[in-house]
């Protein structure tokens, strides 16, 4: 368990893969304009009904990033100032990013990535995770995946497009083998400014479009919610 405790806050973080879940606990008062924030998440990461994509990409020189993401229903609720909401593991469904990056590779890529899942028509719990950094061949992002319920298949190298002037303007990624069209369109975000180095862009919206799986069966996107990042860095060492 990992926990953060302070001046009238309260922050747990479990980690229970081997009993198919991850916890966190929150409770942190309101403090100037900033609303206070109480609830109780469980991912359920069960690994005999999600198979999970674990990846160690070479990058740089010498440098490495690993990666563990997941699809997982969550349950549970979130309370921020008075408004609370609950979440179905039925219905709703949460995104595991653990990223360890090797010191010195953050500062030298920019890259795009996409992730979202959903349920389809059938309650299978869809999901979609596609990245392309244009420093590196895409041998070194082959963590485009699909998942389907209990499947996972790999997905071809796509491509990205969007406005770095206006950032909340729609997305697409696409692929040449034409499994993979892809519309984001953001709902907002937040900039990270990395002076000389860069920035950094992380937006939450929804997803649409078509994405065919390693059957070859087709699957239709419709309003799907998720995460999309764009990191330009400027220099590189």
């Amino acid at each position: 368990m990992t926990e953060f405790k302070g001046r009238g806050f309260q922050i747990e973080i479990v980690h229970r893969l081997e009993q198919g879940f991850h916890q966190v606990k929150l409770d942190i008062p309101a403090s100037g304009k900033k609303p206070a924030v109480k609830g109780e998440l469980i991912w359920r990461e069960e690994l005999a009904k999600t198979q999970p994509l674990a990846l160690l990409s070479p990058v740089a020189k010498g440098g490495f990033i690993y990666n563990h993401k997941a699809q997982m229903p969550i349950e549970g609720s979130l309370k921020i100032c008075d408004r609370e909401v609950t979440f179905d593991s039925r219905r709703d469904v949460a995104n595991l990013d653990e990223v360890k990056i090797h010191p010195g590779v953050a500062s030298q890529l920019s890259y795009r990535w996409f992730n979202f899942g959903g349920f389809d028509k059938q309650g299978r719990l869809v999901g979609l995770d596609l990245a392309h950094s244009p420093q590196k061949g895409d041998a070194y992002w082959a963590e485009n995946c699909v998942w389907v319920a209990e499947k996972l298949w790999l997905c071809p190298a796509v491509r990205f497009e969007n406005d770095l002037s206006d950032l909340m303007k729609p997305w697409r990624a696409i692929d040449e083998e034409g499994r993979i069209d892809i519309t984001f369109h953001p709902e907002g975000g937040k900039l990270v400014n990395l002076g000389p180095i860069g920035k950094y862009h992380q937006k939450c919206g929804r997803f649409r479009g078509t994405v065919v799986d390693g059957s070859g069966e087709s699957h239709e996107i419709r309003d799907y919610y998720g995460c999309a990042e764009c990191a330009e860095i400027l220099t590189s060492k």
